[in-house]
Order: C-alpha cells, then structure tokens, then sequence
C-alpha cells in the first residue's frame, strides 16, 4: 500500500482507481454472463445456476461501481489507504 501510495501520490486516488478497476472488471463479467445465457436458451443447455452467477456479478458491480463513486466525492474523515 505504501508504494502505490508514493506512485500516485494520494491514498484516496489509489482506492478510487482500485474501485473503478473491480467494477470494470465485473461489468465485463456481467456482460459475458449475459451473453453466456442468452447462448444458453438459444441452445436449450441453460440452468438456473447461471442466473445466480449473474446476480453474484451484478451486485459486486453495482459496489464497486457506488465505491467508486463515493470516492470521486468529497473525502470522508475516516478514508485511508490502510483500511484496506
């Protein structure tokens, strides 16, 4: 943590980064899970498990998604990078 506080000089950048990072990373999940059922159905080889990977992607995404949000904001008191 402390390198990659020295490499981009503020903690709140490192997280902020971090979290758009993980959300771009399940947005591209979500969009293949996606895809991956709609093949499914076509082909008739779909099962329910696949609905629930996609809400496992859709939820994280959405966090990390606000997290990043909050962090594009005013700094909070209690933010620092040795909270992760």
């Amino acid at each position: 943590p402390l390198r990659r506080l020295a490499q981009h000089g503020s903690g709140r950048l490192v997280l902020r980064l971090q979290a758009e990072g993980q959300a771009a990373f399940f947005k591209a999940m979500l969009r293949g899970q996606l895809a991956l059922i709609r093949r499914r159905r076509r082909d008739g080889s779909f099962y329910p498990g696949l609905l629930s990977d996609l809400a496992f992607y859709r939820r994280h995404w959405r966090h990390w998604r606000r997290r990043a949000r909050l962090l594009r904001g005013s700094p909070p008191a209690d933010l620092s990078i040795a909270a992760e």
